[in-house]
């Protein structure tokens, strides 16, 4: 498992969905609500680091509503600046949730996706229609592998060209079926076309564990120990 989560749970568990990885010494951290902040303290010496950033998928709180706090705590506890790296149609949301929480646009720096080397595409998904400027999902390699990273979406359409391509696919799950999230049914029904599967978002582990019981390449993103 090439990805390392802080969270995997969905917007209403006690461990919102985030994950990370390093590249070069440079720390990657895949979302981060305010819930993973204070995870996120904990387990990182940021410092060790040559640069720290955040990807962002989508503005829904339980990924975001911690970035203004981690852009403050590494300025004023750390000395780093923060990168935060963004899909373009979502560079004006970043920048006005930091302004509204009183963080300056010169205390991090905005990155757009598309130009990160290891960020082979950003990929709009169809998540929650409240969401104007949309959900992301992303491929990434990393090292040498190619990721897919669904982020929250409703359901596989857009990442279908990837599924048997990448060598991880970690995907958003759920049990009960919604109009904003991919139900593990979908899932089970695209195993067969994938290496490895990682599940992640989860409303229900138990339940969603006893679904995949018999899938050999289907596992349940497990949390990061330190």
């Amino acid at each position: 498992m090439e990805l390392k989560f802080i969270g995997n749970e969905n917007a209403f568990g006690k461990n919102n969905n985030s994950a990370f990885f390093v590249i070069d010494n440079n720390l990657y951290v895949i979302d981060c609500s305010m819930l993973n902040m204070n995870k996120i303290k904990l387990l990182f010496d940021f410092n060790k680091y040559d640069s720290v950033n955040i990807i962002v998928t989508h503005t829904h709180a339980d990924h975001v509503c911690g970035i203004p706090n981690i852009v403050d705590y590494l300025k004023y506890y750390c000395n780093v600046k923060l990168n935060i790296i963004v899909p373009l149609p979502l560079k004006e949301d970043i920048i006005t949730l930091n302004k509204v929480c009183g963080v300056n646009i010169e205390d991090y720096n905005i990155l757009i996706s598309n130009d990160i080397p290891f960020i082979k595409d950003t990929i709009k998904t169809k998540h929650s229609e409240e969401l104007v400027n949309g959900s992301f999902g992303y491929i990434f390699e990393i090292n040498n592998k190619l990721i897919l990273y669904t982020g929250d979406s409703a359901n596989l359409d857009a990442f279908n060209k990837y599924l048997s391509v990448v060598d991880e696919a970690y995907l958003e799950t759920s049990y009960i079926k919604t109009k904003a999230h991919t139900h593990i049914e979908d899932i089970k029904k695209i195993a067969s076309k994938c290496k490895k599967i990682y599940l992640m978002h989860l409303d229900d582990e138990d339940k969603i564990r006893n679904e995949i019981k018999d899938l050999d390449n289907v596992f349940i993103s497990e949390l990061y120990k330190g």
